[in-house]
């Protein structure tokens, strides 16, 4: 019977990622599928639950267990740098476990949280633009583009003489 549960395809590498996706997922079928421990003579449930009864397999899930368990106790000081590595954390195992949409959203945020993503924004005036003067117009760009809320680009534009109405 021991020779059943010890395949040659078994080893040490994907025992390990078996339990420490099991403790990520809490799937068993899941984890056996992802770490490619799969015992073809047997159901999924079955051999999940026969893996689980071996005391190595154990250790392993309860060294897993303790590795999550620290990570999140320790106290995390929030930077730029953290954050990022955080979105790349979540990438990753998104990506793993084939949760692509997920995945995407993730790179998008961090990205964005390091400047790399374009934002395009529309301005409204609540001034009409023709009731300034141009030197008032200009000071108010300049003040917008200084406090960072509008970032101008070249444009093609028209200047309309004041008429004297």
């Amino acid at each position: 019977m021991s020779d059943l549960l010890t395949l040659p395809h078994e080893d040490p590498e994907r025992l390990e990622d078996f339990a420490r996706i099991y403790v990520e997922t809490g799937s068993v079928t899941t984890a056996i599928q992802k770490a490619g421990v799969q015992n073809p003579q047997y159901r999924l449930a079955v051999w999940a639950q026969r893996l689980l009864a071996r005391p190595d397999v154990r250790a392993l899930v309860e060294i897993a267990e303790q590795e999550m368990s620290e990570r999140r106790a320790v106290p995390k000081e929030y930077t730029r740098a953290s954050i990022a590595e955080d979105f790349q954390q979540i990438y990753e195992q998104a990506l793993n476990a084939e949760e692509f949409s997920p995945a995407v959203t993730a790179k998008a945020k961090q990205a964005e949280l390091l400047g790399l993503m374009e934002k395009h924004v529309n301005v409204t005036f609540n001034a009409r633009v023709t009731d300034m003067s141009m030197e008032s117009l200009e000071q108010e760009l300049k003040r917008l583009t200084d406090e960072g809320v509008v970032t101008l680009t070249e444009a093609d534009y028209t200047v309309i003489e004041e008429s004297g109405e």
